[in-house]
């Protein structure tokens, strides 16, 4: 049922990719903060990378 709710909201994105984003999300969770802030800026470049 959650994945049907995301595939709804974000169309753009692969089963996969959901799977990966929980993932990451629930290991961020888990980490402390300067880690959280690093993990942030390269996913930030690999979501532009991914734009372009």
């Amino acid at each position: 049922r959650l994945e049907n709710l995301a595939k709804k909201s974000e169309p753009d994105l692969a089963p996969d990719e959901l799977h990966a984003i929980f993932f990451a999300l629930a290991i961020l969770r888990a980490l402390p903060q300067n880690v959280v802030s690093l993990l942030d800026s390269v996913l930030d470049l690999a979501s532009s990378n991914r734009r372009n």
